[in-house]
């Protein structure tokens, strides 16, 4: 059983500000360099809730969020009013419930935004990749597995360069049969964060 305590969720956190928002590129924020590699930094925050033998898996999401621009790589979308991103999420997430266990990995998709509204944005997105659960469960074997995940959201636009999100995603968690159990976790999860666009 892991021990996590709030001073070590605080350093996690603080770790992934400093390696995700380093100092010149805030700085660089108001600059409209096209040849930035990331179009989107940001951070996501979240509560995810599935069902085990042993109880409710309880998941408090720790993740980081960034985006390139597929236009880099299919110049006709540039001609389009939505923006379609190469998204790669690290992250690291306690669990809660039904024991104090980490999960943690790096998801890798895709995510399309489109404006509805002058400062409102609807999304979706989709991605996949490894993960490390810690999790003493019947249903699943701890160590290495995949998480996949779909879904969407509303975006709010604070500056041309800052916006804040409100997403769900549904996720499923499983070893792709390489041990057994491998009977998944499935979590509904609600996710909100701030971006910054480059």
């Amino acid at each position: 059983m892991l021990n996590l305590s709030l001073r070590g969720l605080l350093l996690t956190l603080l770790l992934a500000l400093t390696l995700l928002f380093p100092a010149d590129h805030l700085a660089a924020a108001d600059s409209t360099d096209s040849e930035a590699l990331f179009r989107e930094k940001g951070l996501l925050i979240g509560y995810g809730r599935g069902s085990l033998p042993e109880g409710g898996y309880e998941t408090i999401f720790l993740m980081g969020h960034l985006g390139i621009d597929m236009a880099k790589a299919f110049p006709s979308l540039k001609q389009h009013r939505g923006l379609l991103t190469f998204i790669l999420e690290p992250q690291v997430n306690p669990v809660v419930s039904p024991d104090n266990d980490l999960e943690f990995g790096l998801g890798v998709g895709f995510k399309y935004m489109y404006p509805v509204l002058d400062r409102v944005s609807v999304f979706a997105n989709a991605s996949t990749g490894p993960h490390y659960i810690s999790v003493n469960t019947s249903k699943q074997s701890d160590g290495f597995c995949f998480a996949n995940t779909v879904g969407g959201g509303l975006s709010l636009s604070l500056t041309k360069e800052t916006a804040l999100s409100l997403g769900y995603r549904l996720r499923h968690l499983s070893n792709a049969r390489t041990r057994a159990p491998n009977g998944g976790i499935d979590s509904h999860n609600v996710l909100i964060g701030i971006s910054f666009f480059y």
